[in-house]
């Protein structure tokens, strides 16, 4: 995914109130783990990419905690991503689990570089639940980047390796979750194959 298109995503953030309306009562309905979470609807972002809606809702009481959804014609619910990052001194963890396939996995980042493992049991607990590229870059066209064969925590791995291809965009992706959400939603629809470029004479 091209960093310049994803910070574009963060500078577009807001949510109207009809988008608000549209989200609490049309999509929310409809989904398999927004019902039992408790939202804070006081801090909900929003853009549009391909024609998706995407939404960000933070959770109410737990700190650096969302809940997001990829939405198409504003009725029906494709993706959902739940994102918890934890901080210490030295080390962000960044939790994910893709509800649509049950995948899961943390990535840890600190001053001396960063990795990504499996989410224990106890982990997942946590829960509470029991962009283009056609450059020769990890991905394809349009949002969605998870390639053909590929796992969630790969592509995500994949994309937030190029993402943070700076001193500057590696702040930027550890001080606000913004971009790692936005990954992980990314890295939970599969990339459209990018078009084979015409032969030159």
């Amino acid at each position: 995914m091209k960093k310049a298109t994803l910070v574009l995503m963060l500078c577009e953030f807001k949510v109207s109130s009809t988008q608000l309306i549209n989200l609490q009562k049309n999509l929310l309905s409809k989904s398999r783990v927004a019902q039992v979470l408790t939202l804070d609807f006081n801090e909900v972002y929003y853009t549009a990419k391909d024609g998706f809606d995407i939404y960000l809702v933070r959770q109410k009481g737990v700190v650096d905690s969302w809940y997001a959804l990829r939405a198409f014609d504003g009725k029906t619910i494709l993706n959902e991503l739940l994102f918890i990052r934890e901080k210490t001194a030295d080390l962000v963890t960044d939790k994910f689990l893709n509800v649509n396939s049950g995948e899961s996995f943390a990535r840890l980042t600190s001053p001396t570089g960063s990795s990504s493992r499996a989410l224990s049991n106890e982990e997942q607990n946590d829960f509470k639940y029991i962009i283009d590229d056609c450059e020769g870059r990890h991905g394809g066209e349009g949002f969605c980047q998870r390639e053909k064969g590929e796992s969630f925590q790969a592509c995500y791995n994949a994309e937030m390796d190029e993402f943070c291809d700076s001193f500057a965009s590696c702040i930027a992706a550890t001080v606000t979750p913004f971009p790692a959400i936005l990954i992980g939603i990314a890295c939970s629809c599969m990339a459209r194959v990018c078009p084979t470029p015409p032969a030159t004479q």
